[in-house]
């Protein structure tokens, strides 16, 4: 098929993008795929108009049978209704936020206005399937945060020199949010015999606990960097925000793909559906569950390494890759499109802006 990914890319290949993911992946399935950049430049009026007008124009040039926007927040319902006037084409959006989250600015109105007109939206979390039909989505498809398994499958072996900068008892690699402070700085002052790692952005800027900032090794990391701690460090914290509930994050997956052994915030997905506590995936609930299960799986390395183990085989589900081949051949709306493709009459009107 021809599909149009929509989304943010980025021009620096050491920044990471979701929506890159999607591209390579697609292609691997032989997919003939076109991109259109959302990331914004310049002042956003002028860029939303651009938006706008753009991705109409490109839509209508390309004709896709598949527009699949992965978040893709600034684009507007009326948008994606004049491209619908223009061409026949299935439109898909996976949203990598809790698109109800309104107040920190990971969703807008523009967002759940245009629920309506998606013909499939992919939802990583179970528990916002029911709320999402509520809001007008006519065909909803569970679609957990599948990896890259470009990145993180590729498993190589430190150099001596790179040790030090890696290693750690327990690591977290993610940005600096209050509540996550206050788990690493519990823990910190109540094992502080364990070497605590940390990457990410805004901890060296928001952290208020002193004694916490001398863990800080440095910004947020990506690639090669990335795998290198994750595979480095003998646990791998993780934390659930609260918009994502009782379901999971891209960490769930990317952790345990990399060969490391994942320690994360309990939830029902984690727990149960994906993983399996105790066997492929660990798990804490409070801060004493937390403290207790990182001494354990510290003095155990054997336990801790078989876990590690049974995570990264089970992780092999969830590729990207592997979730957008099953997906594809599931859908009925993407069954439906390949069969009915069609390029409508040029309506110059649906142009104009």
């Amino acid at each position: 098929m021809r599909i149009l990914v929509v989304g943010a890319f980025s021009s620096d290949p050491t920044h990471y993008t979701y929506a890159t993911s999607f591209q390579r992946a697609l292609i691997v399935l032989g997919h003939t795929v076109e991109i259109y950049n959302t990331r914004p430049t310049g002042i956003f009026a002028y860029v939303q108009h651009h938006h706008d007008t753009a991705l109409v124009r490109a839509s209508h040039k390309f004709c896709p049978h598949v527009i699949f926007l992965i978040k893709a927040e600034t684009i507007a319902a009326q948008t994606l209704r004049r491209i619908k006037q223009l061409i026949s084409c299935a439109i898909i959006n996976f949203y990598t936020d809790n698109p109800f989250t309104l107040w920190n600015n990971n969703s807008n109105a523009k967002v759940l206005e245009r629920l309506p007109e998606i013909d499939c939206f992919l939802s990583w979390s179970k528990m916002l399937m029911s709320p999402l039909i509520s809001a007008g989505c006519r065909h909803l498809c569970s679609f957990p945060f599948a990896y890259d398994e470009t990145i993180f499958n590729n498993h190589g072996t430190l150099a001596a020199h790179e040790q030090e900068a890696y290693t750690a008892d327990v690591c977290f690699v993610g940005s600096w949010e209050p509540e996550r402070e206050h788990w690493l700085a519990q823990l910190h002052h109540q094992c502080p015999h364990v070497a605590l790692a940390i990457w990410g952005n805004g901890w060296q800027e928001e952290c208020r606990d002193l004694s916490l900032k001398s863990c800080i090794r440095s910004a947020a990391i990506y690639h090669e960097k990335l795998i290198k701690v994750l595979r480095s460090s003998k646990i791998i914290l993780n934390f659930i925000r609260t918009q994502n509930m009782t379901s999971h994050n891209m960490r769930t997956f990317e952790v345990p793909a990399s060969g490391g052994f994942l320690l994360t915030q309990r939830t029902t997905e984690q727990a149960c559906d994906y993983f399996k506590e105790g066997e492929s995936i660990a798990c804490f609930g409070n801060l004493e569950e937390l403290v207790n299960k990182v001494t354990l799986y510290l003095r155990h390395d054997g336990i801790r390494q078989h876990i590690a183990q049974q995570g990264h085989q089970q992780a092999q589900e969830f590729t990207l890759t592997r979730q957008l081949q099953q997906y594809f051949a599931t859908c009925p709306v993407i069954l439906m499109q390949g069969s009915a493709h069609e390029q409508k009459p040029d309506r110059k009107e649906a142009l104009r802006y």
